[in-house]
Order: C-alpha cells, then sequence, then structure tokens
C-alpha cells in the first residue's frame, strides 16, 4: 500500500466507526442483483434467467423483452453465451462530520451454462467532499493496463488515497444506481432541504450525483417540481435566470412536451434543432453525434434524412454520409430526392466509389505511396499480430473486399494526410485481413473487423499498446 498521511488515515478510521449502513440497503442491493440478469432464446422459446419462467416472443437476440411472471425487463441473448459478467456501481450517500461522502460499492452477477453467481456489494471507495474533494481507496481496487478492478476477496480494510499519483488515475466517477431511501433524512436541516435529490434518485437508474451536491442549484427543485427529472441529473446547465426559452432553449409551447416524455440532455439538444413534438423520431435523431447531424444539416432537414434512414435496416450514418461526399465529388445533382435518399444505399455507395477510383486512380497512387513511406516507420508487431500503413489503392481496395467495409473510399484522405490508414493481422496469416485502422491526430479513431465488427479484448490491448507506445511517441 502507499504511504498516506496521518490527518488522511484519522479521518478515514473516524469514518469507519462511526458511518452505518441504514435499514432497507440489503433489500435494496438485492433488487440490484435481480435486474443483472437477461432472457435466453432457443426455437422461439424464451427462458428468463431470474425466475426461469419460459414463454414465447416474437423479439429477436439484442432486443429486450418484458417476463410475464417477475414483470421485469431484459435484454434477450443467445442460448449459446458461455462466461459471462454484469457489473454495476451502487452509490450509498452519507454525512460525516457534516460533509457529504459519496460511498461506491460494486455488485456483479456471474453467469456461466451450469449456474448463475450474484456477489455481495462491496465498498470500495469513498469520495469526501469536505474542504477539499478526497477520493479514497481500499485494498480491494487494483489496477492492469489503466482499467480499474475490484477484487471481492479483498478484505477492503486498508485504505489509501486514491488521485493521479497512484495508476495514472484521477479519483473516481460517481456514476452509478443510488439508494434513495436515506436522502431525504440526509438533507433535513441543511441548504438540500427542499432539493428534492431524494426524488430525482428514484427516478433515474443511473445519475452522476457529486455536482449536484457540490453546490446547492436553485434549478434542481424547479426541475424535480416539473418532472424533468431526467435533466434535474444536470441541473447545472439550467441555472439560469429568463424565459423558458433562454433557460431550455425552446419555446414555453414544448413545455408538456418535455414534462410527458421526461426528456433527456440529449433529447433536449435534438429538440432544440428539431422543433417537432415526435419523441420517437427525436430518441432516433439522438443515436447520432452532434457533428453528423451538422453535416446532415447542410443538405437536408431532419426530418426528411429521419424518414429516410429510419426505415433502413441496419442504417450506417458513416456510409451515408461518404455516399454524399461521393455525390459532391462526382458533381452528381443534391437536389434530386433520387439521388440523396437511394433505395439501394451499399449498391449506390459501391458504384460511386469505383467511379471515383477510376477518376483518381493515377494521382491516387502514388499519393499513397508517398504516406506509405512516411509512416512505415510506425510499423509494430509481437509474436502474435503486426500492424502496416497501407502502401496502396490495390491494399486498400483489397481490405474492403476481405473485409466488407468501406476502407477503399478514405484512399483520397489517407492521400491527402488527413486521416491514416493502417492493417492489423496475425504472423501467421500475412495476407489475411484481420483489423481495420484509421489513425486521426495520432490517435485510434476506430477500428473494425470484418463486417464493421468491434476487435476482441486481445486484439484491443494491442492496438493501445501500439498506440501508446508508437503513435503517441511519433
Amino acid at each position: 500500500m502507499a504511504y498516506t498521511k496521518k490527518e488522511y488515515k484519522d479521518l478515514i478510521n473516524r469514518m469507519n466507526r462511526k458511518m452505518k449502513i441504514p435499514n432497507g440497503w440489503y433489500k435494496f442491493v438485492k433488487k440490484v442483483a435481480e435486474n443483472q440478469n437477461f432472457i435466453v432464446k432457443s426455437k422461439g422459446i424464451c427462458t428468463c434467467k431470474n425466475c426461469n419462467t419460459e414463454f414465447k416472443s416474437n423479439k429477436k437476440v439484442n432486443e429486450y423483452e418484458k417476463c410475464p411472471n417477475c414483470k421485469n425487463t431484459y435484454l434477450i441473448k443467445r442460448n449459446t453465451y458461455g462466461l459471462h459478467y454484469i457489473k454495476d456501481v451502487v452509490i450509498l450517500l452519507d454525512k460525516f462530520e457534516g460533509k457529504w461522502v459519496i460511498r461506491l460499492f460494486e455488485i456483479f452477477t456471474e453467469y456461466t451454462r451450469t449456474r448463475i453467481y450474484h456477489s455481495k456489494a462491496v465498498e470500495y471507495g469513498r469520495i469526501y467532499l469536505g474542504k477539499e474533494e478526497l477520493h479514497f481507496a481500499n485494498n480491494r481496487v487494483a489496477s492492469f493496463m489503466g482499467n480499474t478492478y475490484i477484487n471481492h476477496k479483498q478484505d477492503g480494510k486498508e485504505w489509501r488515497l486514491y488521485n493521479n499519483i497512484y495508476y495514472g488515475c484521477g479519483g473516481w466517477n460517481d456514476d452509478g444506481i443510488i439508494y434513495p431511501n436515506n436522502i431525504e433524512e440526509l438533507c433535513k436541516n441543511t441548504k438540500f432541504k427542499y432539493s428534492q435529490l431524494w426524488t430525482i434518485a428514484k427516478e433515474n437508474k443511473y445519475m452522476h450525483i457529486k455536482e449536484l451536491l457540490k453546490k446547492k442549484y436553485a434549478s434542481t427543485e424547479m426541475l424535480a417540481k416539473m418532472k424533468l427529472y431526467k435533466l434535474a441529473t444536470q441541473a447545472w446547465k439550467f441555472n439560469k435566470k429568463g424565459s423558458f426559452k433562454k433557460r431550455f432553449g425552446v419555446d414555453k409551447g414544448f413545455c408538456d412536451f418535455m414534462v410527458e416524455n421526461n426528456i433527456d440532455l440529449e433529447e433536449l439538444e435534438i429538440l432544440r434543432r428539431y422543433k417537432k413534438k415526435d419523441i420517437e423520431e427525436i430518441r432516433f435523431l439522438k443515436e447520432f453525434s452532434e457533428s453528423q447531424l451538422d453535416e446532415i444539416e447542410k443538405y437536408m432537414t431532419l426530418e426528411k434524412f429521419a424518414n429516410y434512414a429510419k426505415n433502413k435496416k441496419n442504417f450506417d450514418i458513416d456510409l451515408y454520409l461518404d455516399y454524399i461526399n461521393f455525390l459532391k465529388e462526382l458533381n452528381i445533382d443534391l437536389n434530386n430526392k433520387r439521388n440523396l435518399f437511394p433505395d439501394n444505399l451499399e449498391q449506390k455507395h459501391s458504384e460511386y466509389v469505383e467511379q471515383i477510383s477510376i477518376k483518381n486512380n493515377a494521382k491516387l497512387c502514388k499519393d499513397i505511396n508517398k504516406r506509405y513511406n512516411q509512416l512505415e516507420k510506425n510499423s509494430y508487431s509481437n509474436n502474435n499480430f503486426f500492424i502496416i500503413p497501407a502502401k496502396s489503392i490495390l491494399e486498400l481496395e483489397d481490405e474492403s473486399k476481405q473485409q466488407n467495409h468501406c476502407v477503399r473510399t478514405y484512399a483520397e484522405k489517407y492521400a491527402k494526410g488527413k486521416c491514416d490508414i493502417y492493417f492489423m493481422r496475425k504472423n501467421e496469416k500475412p495476407n489475411k485481413s484481420l483489423v481495420t485502422i484509421e489513425v486521426k491526430d495520432g490517435k485510434i479513431a476506430q477500428s473494425r473487423l470484418k463486417n464493421n465488427a468491434i476487435p476482441n479484448d486481445t486484439q484491443k490491448k494491442f492496438l493501445q499498446k501500439w498506440e501508446k507506445e508508437v503513435l503517441k511517441v511519433a
């Protein structure tokens, strides 16, 4: 254990002697464990892993379904699942010597094909909001490759200050499932006595609590009373004086709509752009980034985009934005609906890739080869894998064909130095595509397997090591 100042040791020891677990905590934890479940589907029959009830459902794998017996809603998984974990951070608020303490617990459920194990909730960290904000960890906390792990087998009795001195970490994140039943009592006779923090906690499964405790915002109580519970979790963003529009960025006529749907901050940001009372389309649009929507609005309204995209199975926004850029580059009319909203996006995308490749092939070949010579110094390998930069258009096209994705459309950006393209492959299969990598500003922007799948943990660790040891150094 690292050295901890005597004053911090004394503080932790006093906490350990005086802070208690409230009544109802263990029942709350049991409910969290009950929610750490899923539904298994095989041959049209669903089995709830919580209560073992079997029932029929038309829902597909990776969709949510409600169990008719225990009434809980769970994600549907295939019956071929192997070892599987579900973890949650559970937060218990406390007061100590007049200061707030955010107590962090972890609970996990482990599933194998033969058994289910629910862990106890173990405390591993505390955030003390005194004159200075202090983060403490006990000996359950371990760090590996920049990630934090909780060892439930440790006793949790030895505590230390947890900050950027140890393990390169800047402290704890306070995002978790909050025990709400003691908060109103804790707020009595304090500046938070009318805050409604307890109601906000009950109405939100996950929330950041620290910022709401560090400073009392008048907007916290206001948002709770309006029943805008999701916005209340970030009350500081609405702590403004003036009209409804100044506070929320939309006209007051949207108030009932916002309350009815208890919208969150992302949905409010879409509403500011969209200005229509259609929660389904707003929730569809919030799946896209702000920069993606900015680009879309250059060519069409969000309403027209939503009407087109939501009816496409497995719609790929990156593929669509690439397609729009192809239209521009080939001087194809963007005002024509048939061009802007193709029936078969993938087919049209591939068609225009070929046209652009033919148009730019000679110059691109020369420029890409020059980029390869510049980036070859970033090649990297270990006993299992190696990484090399793309050398030619032919290699990019071959990678696209093997991987069934659109890296070949990045040829011009790559040639102009707007991004770097690398291939990660197995040593024993140097010509078989494995992971395609895009790098921007010395960082991995995206890495994809065949059909745009995400790399596994082993592949990710190799990529992270390459990024840290080669890209950041370069």
